[in-house]
C-alpha cells in the first residue's frame, strides 16, 4: 500500500475495514485491477472536478494454499491539488 501512494489515514483506513469484512480463508490473492476498467465500469462524478483522481481496487480471490506471484508494476498517486483516492475491493470468482 505505502508503494501505491496510500498515506497512513488511508492505509488504516483499508486494514481497519477489510481486517473486520474479509471473507475468511487461509490465503489470498490480491491483484490490482485495471484503472481504465474501474472508469469504464463504475462511474464515478466528483463536483468540484478533482485535480487528481486515483481509483485503486484490488480483486481478491480465496486460496487454499500459497502461491507464487509476480509483484505488479505500482504506479504511484501524485498528489497535486485536489485529490481524491477511491479504493476498493472485489472478490474473484474461479
Amino acid at each position: 500500500m505505502v508503494k501505491i501512494g496510500f498515506n497512513e489515514k488511508e492505509i488504516n483506513d483499508f486494514v481497519d475495514y477489510w481486517s473486520v469484512n474479509l471473507l475468511e480463508s487461509k490465503y489470498y490473492l490480491f491483484t490490482l485491477l485495471d484503472e481504465v476498467l474501474i472508469n469504464e465500469t463504475i462511474k464515478l462524478e466528483i463536483d468540484p472536478k478533482p485535480d487528481v483522481m486515483r481509483r485503486i481496487w484490488f480483486g481478491v480471490k480465496l486460496l487454499n494454499e500459497p502461491i507464487l506471484v509476480e509483484e505488479p508494476n505500482f504506479l504511484k498517486i501524485e498528489r497535486n491539488g485536489f485529490t481524491v483516492v477511491e479504493w476498493g475491493l472485489c472478490f474473484l470468482d474461479d
